[in-house]
C-alpha cells in the first residue's frame, strides 16, 4: 500500500509536469520505470507509448516502445515498431537483435540467426574490421532469378569473426539499456549472447537481472564473486546493498553500504 501511495503521488506530479510540458519524454520515461519496478506494467506501458507519440523518431522511444511491446509477448505489434527503425536503416544493430528475440519466440532459429548476423557485421564495419558495405546497381542481366532463399541457421557469415571483446561490448549495450527501464526479460534473454561470463560486466548484469527479478540470492552470489577479487567494487557494493535491503536483511545491506561509503 506504500508503493501504491508513492506511485500516486508520483503519477500526479507527472501528470502536473506534463500538463506544462505534454512533450517531457523524460518524465514519461521515469515514471514507465518506476511503473515496471514495482509491477505496474500496464501503466508503464502507457507511458512508454505517450513517450514513443510525443517523439516519434526517436530511436531510444521506438526500441523502448517495441521493447516493452515483447515484454508482454505482443511480438506482432513490437515487430511492427521496429520497422520503423529498419526502414531507414536496414542494418540497425540493436533494433536486429530486439528482432531476434522475436523470431526466438516464434521458434524461426534461422531468422534469430540472419539479425544476429547482420547486427554482428554491422558493428564490425562500424569498427571498420571489414569494409564499409559499397552500394553497387545491380546489372539485371546477370541475375539469377532461380536463386533459392539462404539457410541461415548454418550459413557462414563474415560475424564469425568477430572478437568475443567486441561481441560483448555489442550485446552489453542492449542488455544494459533495458534493464535501465526495467526490461528485464530482454535483458536476460540477451546474456546467452556474452562470451565471457567470468567477466565483471556479464557477473554485475546478471546480478541486475536477477536483482529485478527477485531472485535475490542469485543476485548476491554474483556480487560476491566480483567482491571476492575487488572488495571495494563500487557498483558491487551498491547494488549488493539494495538487493539484500529488498531481501529484507537490513544488517548485511547496511554493512555493503558503509563499505562503500567508507572507500
Amino acid at each position: 500500500m506504500k508503493i501504491l501511495g508513492i506511485l500516486k503521488k508520483l503519477k500526479n506530479i507527472t501528470n502536473k509536469l506534463l500538463l506544462k510540458d505534454p512533450q517531457n519524454v523524460e518524465q514519461m520515461l521515469n515514471i514507465a520505470r518506476f511503473s515496471l519496478k514495482i509491477g505496474k506494467i500496464d501503466q508503464g506501458f502507457e507511458y512508454f507509448r505517450m513517450a514513443k507519440e510525443a517523439d516519434p523518431t526517436s530511436q531510444q522511444q521506438i526500441l523502448l516502445y517495441a521493447g516493452i511491446l515483447i515484454e508482454r509477448e505482443r511480438y506482432t505489434e513490437g515487430k511492427a515498431i521496429l520497422q520503423e527503425i529498419l526502414t531507414k536503416d536496414f542494418n540497425n544493430c540493436h533494433a536486429n537483435i530486439l528482432l531476434s528475440i522475436i523470431d526466438e519466440a516464434k521458434e524461426r532459429p534461422g531468422l534469430v540467426r540472419k539479425h544476429i548476423a547482420i547486427a554482428k557485421v554491422e558493428r564490425m564495419r562500424e569498427l571498420e574490421i571489414i569494409p564499409k558495405k559499397i552500394k553497387q546497381i545491380p546489372n539485371l542481366n546477370e541475375i539469377n532469378f532461380k536463386l533459392e532463399r539462404p539457410n541461415w541457421e548454418n550459413i557462414a557469415t563474415k560475424d564469425q569473426n568477430m572478437e568475443g571483446k567486441e561481441n560483448d561490448k555489442l550485446f552489453f549495450e542492449v542488455i544494459e539499456f533495458m534493464l535501465k527501464y526495467h526490461l528485464t526479460k530482454i535483458a536476460s534473454n540477451l546474456l546467452k549472447y556474452i562470451h565471457n561470463p567470468e567477466s565483471d560486466r556479464y557477473r554485475l548484469n546478471f546480478a541486475k537481472v536477477n536483482h529485478q527479478l527477485k531472485e535475490f540470492q542469485l543476485a548476491i552470489e554474483s556480487l560476491d564473486k566480483i567482491l571476492s577479487k575487488n572488495e571495494n567494487h563500487p557498483q558491487a557494493l551498491v547494488l549488493r546493498g539494495n538487493t539484500y535491503f529488498d531481501y529484507c536483511n537490513i544488517f548485511d545491506s547496511e554493512e555493503s553500504y558503509i563499505r562503500f561509503v567508507q572507500n
